[in-house]
């Protein structure tokens, strides 16, 4: 069936790469022929099947396989649609099968040889890109192959917050609501995913059952009707075709689900390219329309090209039955809207303008702001960028995907810049901004703003680049501006429970933008690192950026989180902080506006490092299993003094309310008669505290207190020998 001199022939690194490239061409012209002898819809689902049971197992055994980058069924599904293929309809057994993967396996090993071992070092390549952009464009090739853009939690929000403005399109050109167009999208979804791997391990369940029972009892299993009925249904799943038929599975319109299809041979793109027909690196019809009609039935097999494309195949679907629409203008105030919408959970009570323009002092004309948002004393200057990603390979045109990052980041962090400019220096009283007709003016407060962050935001998830934007040297003036995707922000906003948490986050978050030694692929790592130590960017900076630190499957923490989310895991997990209690208490006490002290009390006790915090919380317990309330404790590791108030109000002599120094500031937190937090301050002096009216406490007092996560039936902190739920957590 196969040139086995083909399939095992290995080239050596000074081989002619013309040699590779007509092997992979015969490779390929030898593989549409195997393909053609086989029914199409059985080839898509072993493959489909097999992309998704190596995907579950790999998860579920925390392991990584460099195959998972090969993805067969897009890859099949996209020449099935570009060629003129004669099937012979033969059934596809699993020895055939094995031979075709390893074929096909061959075909992207040969591949990636090529393009590391000789693209990147062609002289020609080199002339029109610098030198130092060789692993840039090797990382750029390895990420174009990567899949999963988002959490499958987030799916339903995303797609709400950016196809919600465009409701009246679709009901008029397919009437479709959003909610049942999103709906639909999650059926396909699970049933690709979610079903296939649950009745696999239900499979498995019956049939350990079935082991485990006696011969009589075997024979007897397979007379009750239950057990066929069972038997039948798991069979017709597994067997079957239903879990891939679009239409039974998502009960849209005929002609929506049209829309997002190819016939076979239908799309001529992929058969027409110059150099790299038929290869499977560059942009694949599959990307274009998610689905395939074969036998006038409409089928999903490729699980990851539906999910992660799925927004944007809406929107080239869009241009093609309706040119005349306008989705660009609506898809810019759609992203806004969901920016404005995820910073109003995130950061309760700010205040966000929208659509901002001013007069810019270095084009004499008016300049327009995505948006501006205050929150306490932090501004933060957003510029939001709908616009998609280039599309091509990189090994292609990386010129293409420079001047993709150079349109959707550089000029939005310079705009971003500008506006800045024309705040001008902090502190200041006021801004004046107007509307895009400059009828109306309005005069914003900034006497109170001391920090100014800006924030490119995309709808496109462009993983690769963005968590290092600030390292790329085709790109000027990206180490002030932190860039992340929506999908991105609304990760954070599920993680980060505290506006205060993320104020102290954006913080070191931009001191990163300048660590040279951080060189993270994901911005999740970013998340992941200060989730373990807020301090990250001090332990982490070596050798004075001369040693880079990259973090591999740096967010296990984030992904077994998220995965929780899921409806299908109910479990309640921790988000990861695992914060001691009375941090918990004191961030949920205000998370809109707060006093300029309340503030410099959170961030001071923010900072902490992971070991500090839980020294904190230690303290506090020990404080109240001693029965120390309403006296001055002095932390000796943290050089700082608390008194924790209750019942009883004290006036503290020579003591203003204000944040001072170390050695003369007093921290206040004040409980109710149940022990909660209900309030918390800060006194200074001119003066440092007289010692002898301290109670100092060291690290030898707190050897047997334990400040992490209370269990309802864990015994309480507080010493009374009760269990939490019967005793300070019985109003919790």
């Amino acid at each position: 069936m196969f040139n086995d001199k083909i399939v095992n022939k290995q080239f050596k690194e000074t081989d002619a790469t013309i040699e590779i490239e007509c092997e992979i061409n015969e490779l390929i012209t030898e593989l549409i022929g195997v393909l053609s002898l086989y029914k199409p819809e059985a080839i898509l689902k072993a493959f489909s099947e097999y992309e998704i049971s190596r995907l579950f197992y790999n998860r579920m055994v925390e392991q990584w396989d460099i195959n998972e980058l090969h993805r067969y069924t897009e890859y099949i599904q996209s020449l099935f649609v570009s060629t003129s293929i004669k099937f012979q309809n033969l059934e596809l057994d699993q020895e055939n099968f094995t031979k075709l993967k390893l074929h096909i396996d061959r075909v992207f090993e040969l591949i990636d040889k090529y393009w590391y071992t000789f693209k990147l070092l062609d002289n020609s390549l080199q002339k029109e890109i610098a030198p130092d952009l060789s692993l840039d464009i090797i990382e750029a090739q390895f990420m174009y192959r990567v899949r999963g853009d988002r959490y499958p939690a987030l799916d339903n929000e995303y797609f709400q917050l950016l196809l919600m403005p465009h409701e009246d399109l679709f009901e008029e050109i397919f009437e479709m609501s959003v909610e049942s167009i999103i709906s639909g999208f999650e059926a396909l979804k699970k049933s690709l995913f979610d079903n296939f791997n649950s009745i696999s391990i239900e499979m498995l369940k019956e049939w350990e059952r079935f082991k485990s029972l006696s011969k009589k009892k075997q024979k007897e299993y397979f007379e009750r009707k239950s057990s066929n009925a069972e038997i039948n249904r798991i069979g017709k799943l597994l067997g079957g075709f239903s879990r891939f038929e679009v239409q039974s599975v998502t009960n849209w319109k005929e002609s929506f689900i049209q829309s997002l299809s190819f016939n076979l041979d239908e799309d001529k793109r992929f058969s027409q390219h110059n150099r790299y027909k038929f290869w499977p690196i560059v942009d694949l019809p599959i990307k274009q329309r998610p689905f395939i009609t074969i036998n006038d039935i409409v089928y999903c097999f490729d699980y990851y090209s539906f999910v992660d494309n799925f927004y944007r195949a809406l929107q080239k679907m869009v241009k093609r039955v309706k040119p005349n629409y306008n989705w660009s203008d609506m898809q810019m105030y759609a992203s806004e809207s969901a920016v404005v919408e995820i910073f109003n959970e995130i950061l309760p009570d700010c205040n966000i303008y929208q659509s901002n323009y001013y007069k810019s002092s270095d084009c004499n004309d008016y300049a327009e702001n995505d948006l501006l948002i205050l929150y306490n004393d932090t501004a933060f200057i957003i510029e939001v960028k709908a616009g998609s990603f280039v599309y091509t390979a990189p090994f292609e045109d990386f010129s293409q995907h420079i001047e993709s990052y150079k349109t959707l980041l550089e000029k939005a962090s310079k705009q971003a810049s500008r506006m800045q400019e024309y705040i001008g220096e902090l502190p200041c009283s006021q801004v004046t901004l107007t509307n895009s007709n400059h009828s109306d003016y309005i005069n914003i407060d900034f006497t109170r703003i001391k920090q100014i962050y800006k924030i490119v935001v995309t709808v496109e998830q462009m993983t690769t680049m963005t968590a290092k934007i600030d390292k790329l040297s085709f790109l000027d003036n990206m180490t002030d501006v932190w860039c992340i995707s929506i999908v991105d922000l609304l990760t954070i906003k599920h993680i980060i429970k505290s506006p205060f948490i993320f104020l102290d986050f954006i913080k070191n978050r931009f001191i990163a933008l300048n660590n040279d030694s951080l060189y993270f692929n994901d911005e999740l790592d970013h998340l992941e690192a200060y989730m373990l130590n807020p301090t990250y960017n001090k332990s982490l900076s070596l050798n004075d950026g001369k040693t880079k630190i990259m973090a591999m499957d740096g967010h296990k923490n984030i992904d077994q989180y998220m995965m929780y989310l899921n409806e299908n895991y109910p479990q309640n997990v921790d988000n990861g902080f695992n914060l001691p209690n009375i941090y918990r208490e004191m961030l949920n006490i205000n998370r809109g506006i707060v006093s300029d002290s309340k503030l410099c009390i959170l961030r001071y006790i923010l900072s902490f490092s992971k070991d500090d915090k839980n020294l904190f919380g230690r303290v506090c317990e020990y404080i109240k299993r001693e029965n120390l309330w309403n006296k001055l404790c002095y932390i000796k590791s943290l050089n700082l003094t608390i008194i924790l108030r209750k019942n009883k109000d004290i006036k503290l002599v020579e003591f203003e309310n204000s944040w001072g120094f170390n050695n003369n500031r007093i921290l206040e937190i004040k409980y109710s008669k149940v022990n909660r937090v209900v309030d918390y301050d800060c006194y200074s002096s001119k003066s440092p505290i007289n010692e002898n009216n301290l109670y100092t406490i060291s690290n030898e007092n707190l050897s047997n207190i334990n400040c992490s996560t209370i269990e309802r039936n864990d015994y309480c902190p507080c010493g009374s020998n009760k269990k939490y739920k019967k005793c300070c957590g019985r109003y919790a």
